[in-house]
């Protein structure tokens, strides 16, 4: 997995200030099921669904966001699940190994990393919502 990460950065006299951290990680998302989605239910269809399924993914987010908030582990790992199957269903590995990663931390000795694999997941559906899924390869 390739992260990129830039840092602004305010100089003070006696040292650096980081003011805002940025990090990209590329999408992955298989073209053949793409393609396939493409094939079954033409160029409206297969547009319409994976907005549908990004908007529900976003408020699955949500829900994990909730279930953080509260400290309920089980639920991160259940809701987390669901994202995986629904992600790999629409070629969307990225996703898919994210809430992956989310399963394996909300396992006992192991919550402290949830938040951040959290915002992680969400960075990378906001980032889902501008590819040309016509031609995953060729987006960002």
């Amino acid at each position: 997995m390739t992260r990129f990460m830039t840092a602004r950065r305010r100089q003070t006299e006696a040292s650096v200030q980081v003011v805002q951290i940025d990090i990209h990680e590329r999408l992955d998302i298989d073209p053949v099921r793409t393609s396939e989605l493409f094939s079954n239910f033409g160029e409206q269809g297969a547009r319409g669904l994976i907005a549908d399924t990004l908007a529900d993914l976003q408020q699955s987010v949500e829900r994990l966001r909730s279930a953080v908030d509260h400290t309920q582990t089980g639920q991160v790992s259940e809701i987390s699940a669901e994202i995986g199957v629904v992600a790999a269903s629409m070629g969307f590995w990225s996703c898919a190994r994210i809430a992956g990663d989310l399963r394996e931390c909300a396992r006992p000795g192991h919550t402290s990393h949830i938040p951040a694999i959290v915002e992680r997941l969400a960075r990378s559906l906001t980032t889902a919502q501008s590819v040309d899924w016509r031609n995953p390869d060729q987006s960002g």
